[in-house]
């Protein structure tokens, strides 16, 4: 699961804000689920949906290319 969490309203404490839910969200859900849960902040603040999701996802993958072909080549 990738959540992505604008936060800009927070200012200087949006980093620690996301880093806070990331710890709750992953201490409620230890065990519960069978997937990793990956939480960032959203990158581009004027599209906080799905556009800033989708930017998300594609930064990491120009960042970790690596991690996508190991994630395809599971799935063949």
């Amino acid at each position: 699961f990738r959540i992505i969490i604008n936060a800009e309203i927070f200012g200087d404490y949006e980093r620690s804000f996301v880093e806070s839910c990331e710890k709750e969200i992953k201490r409620r859900l230890c065990g519960n689920l069978d997937r990793e849960i990956n939480i960032g902040m959203a990158q581009e603040k004027n599209f906080p949906c799905a556009k800033g999701a989708a930017l998300f996802v594609i930064q990491g993958i120009f960042n970790s290319p690596q991690t996508l072909l190991e994630k395809l080549a599971y799935l063949q």
